[in-house]
């Protein structure tokens, strides 16, 4: 089976100045993705597989993204399958194409 890029957000807080004395909460998956892309670490854009007009943005403050009201410290891309992003993405669900990003 074909895998795709995904980014994960991860090491999530709220409030963003919560100490934390884990590693915080998992966070969603966006993909499969055709790209990512970080400008001067002030956002991440991102562009779904096989859909030439949706494009996404993620702000970046103060070295983090903030996300539904959570602000997620670490992210990373990854290959994978579309059955092992949905494992990967746990209780955080995988954000397709169809998401909203306003």
């Amino acid at each position: 089976m074909k895998k795709y890029m995904y980014l994960r957000l991860f090491h999530g807080r709220k409030p963003k100045n919560r100490k934390l004395e884990d590693w915080g909460s998992d966070g969603p998956v966006f993909g499969p993705l055709r790209w990512a892309h970080t400008t001067y670490a002030c956002e991440i854009k991102i562009a779904y597989e096989g859909d030439q007009d949706t494009r996404c943005e993620l702000r970046i403050d103060d070295d983090m993204v903030k996300f539904e009201n959570v602000w997620y410290g670490d992210w990373s891309c990854f290959y994978a399958t579309p059955a092992e992003a949905a494992r990967e993405a746990g209780t955080g669900g995988v954000r397709g194409v169809n998401w909203d990003a306003s």
